[in-house]
């Protein structure tokens, strides 16, 4: 059974632990907490995640309770993304979303390539460049970070108009341009 143990937060402002009041309950009469955050890219949050694994004995996601530490670990992440979305996501498909998107971001940045055998150099830079950003190695990576079909629109020369074109205002709520870009190309790419 749930306790009413009081649940405390780090502030980053106060850059002290503050003690969290639930103000509502859901039917059973659990306190329901809703935490918003900001911050981090993805990009900044990997390499975060990354320098953090690297220390000795370090629990990187902890929160504290009055009956001490609690850690969670990526199960208890994937629980919470299966149990938000009622769909079967995981950490690792907003990581290949991340990492899709940071390609596509840097492919539009090296403009139209003049060649195959530039667009092939973009590419592989490209995929260096998100690889080192997510902590990966580029091999891992191109396999599972970065959706082949955004590379081979880039490589067709489809990859700049689409961003071109979702830059210009036509973003549906709650997407960057860029994210608006991926996935229309990525769903063009499935009809065609």
């Amino acid at each position: 059974p749930m306790t009413d143990t009081p649940l405390h937060l780090y502030n980053t402002l106060t850059r002290q632990l503050e003690a969290v009041e639930p103000t509502q309950r859901d039917p059973e009469g659990h306190p329901l907490l809703r935490v918003y955050g900001c911050g981090p890219t993805v990009y900044s949050l990997a390499r975060l995640v990354k320098q953090c694994r690297d220390i000795p004995g370090y629990t990187l996601f902890q929160y504290h309770t009055d009956a001490g530490k609690n850690a969670i670990g990526s199960g208890d992440v994937n629980a919470y993304l299966r149990e938000t979305t009622g769909e079967a996501f995981s950490a690792k498909d907003f990581r290949t979303w991340g990492g899709t998107v940071l390609a596509a971001k840097a492919l539009r940045a090296r403009g139209a390539a003049e060649d195959e055998k530039a667009a092939d150099k973009h590419c592989v830079d490209v995929v260096k460049e998100v690889s080192e950003g997510l902590g990966n190695t580029v091999a891992v990576c191109r396999k599972y970070y970065v959706h082949p079909d955004i590379v081979a629109a880039y490589c067709e020369g489809t990859l700049i108009d689409a961003m071109k074109r979702r830059n210009a205002g036509n973003t549906p709520a709650g997407l960057e341009p860029e994210e608006a870009a991926v996935l229309s190309v990525l769903k063009e790419r499935l009809k065609g």
